[in-house]
């Protein structure tokens, strides 16, 4: 089709093939939007999400809950199955959920105290993490779906994770007391434990709720409350106006022993657990370590608190680890369908 232009030519009003040109100019500009998307997923996932020791977390504890609960119905050997994989992404899956809601519950506080993170800074916005966390919303729901061996403790898990997104519908109260919000967030841990219990009680016929799946879920939660506190402890001289740390609250002496209290109630609660007098030896070695930082610092609050994250960190990480390396050693490990 032509338009004649002042007698001087013909002009065509469209390109020759037009629906050729639109097509490779939209599907080029749609692959290029999307690659941005998944850069800046990227950019989030590795730079606050940490994929690889999150996932190497998620493992651990997959491993340690059902290692754990099988020794305390003294079971021998002790079994791993096909249901780890399943298992372990649902548990990395509703890691980055909890993960993602903090930046939609916490973006004030980020552009004041952390404005160098992904989304303070711009890099990643937070319609981009929507977008993220429906995915990785769906994506769980259809792997427990379509997988089915712990199906209704899922939900129970997914449903107290969408409460905490919703701070329990108690925000204002909630978000002003860390407090109070370690005391209704992190028992997270205890449902993801609980998750994984009910994995090995559903594939063999077993009642969830039992004396032996409480205990496990309880010793191996009690991590994410002293991990929580020590990474949000400060001295004095640390502390910032508007940010709300434990030690801001109860003080640093005051959060330091707090911190300690879940340590040792972690450590009496072996007195019930079928585990090997080196192991307890190991557990008390390295929670005197870690309590040693703690009195350090209580003693010495001038030299800062910037180590009490990695000593929490590396006590929480060696104790799971030596329990699953005692257990293992003691009772076998056999891999079955």
């Amino acid at each position: 089709m032509f338009l004649r232009v002042n007698n001087q030519g013909s002009v065509p009003i469209f390109p020759i093939f037009p629906h050729i040109s639109l097509g490779i100019n939209g599907c080029n500009g749609r692959k290029g939007r999307d690659m941005q998307l998944l850069r800046r997923w990227l950019i989030y996932i590795n730079e606050i999400f940490l994929p690889f020791s999150r996932t190497a977390l998620c493992t651990l504890l997959y491993a340690g809950n059902m290692f754990l609960y099988q020794a305390l119905l003294d079971r021998r050997p002790l079994i791993l199955t096909p249901d780890m994989l399943p298992g372990v992404t649902t548990l990395v899956l509703m890691f980055l959920y909890y993960r993602i809601q903090d930046e939609f519950k916490d973006q004030v506080t980020d552009r004041r105290f952390f404005p160098n993170r992904p989304v303070p800074s711009g890099r990643v916005s937070l319609q981009d993490l929507k977008i993220l966390m429906w995915i990785s919303i769906a994506l769980m729901v259809a792997v427990n779906i379509l997988w089915g061996a712990a199906l209704g403790m899922f939900f129970v898990f997914f449903g107290f994770s969408v409460l905490m997104h919703y701070w329990f519908f108690m925000e204002k109260i909630l978000s002003r007391n860390r407090l109070l919000a370690l005391a209704t967030h992190a028992p997270f841990g205890f449902f993801a434990d609980l998750f994984v219990v009910a994995i090995y009680t559903n594939r063999y016929g077993m009642p969830l709720l039992s004396t032996g799946s409480m205990l496990t879920a309880l010793w191996f939660s009690l991590g994410g409350f002293y991990w929580d506190i020590g990474r949000k402890t400060r001295a004095p001289q640390e502390e910032v106006q508007g940010y709300q740390t434990y030690s801001s609250i109860i003080g640093y002496r005051g959060a330091s022993a707090l911190a300690l209290a879940f340590i040792g109630v972690q450590g009496l609660l072996l007195a019930w657990l079928p585990v090997s007098g080196l192991y307890i030896g190991f557990f008390s070695v390295c929670s005197a370590a870690c309590a040693a930082c703690f009195l350090r610092f209580i003693i010495k609050p001038e030299g800062g608190s910037r180590y009490l994250q990695t000593a929490v960190e590396l006590f929480g990480a060696g104790s799971i680890i030596g329990i699953l390396i005692d257990l293992a050693v003691s009772r076998g490990v056999q891999w079955t369908n």
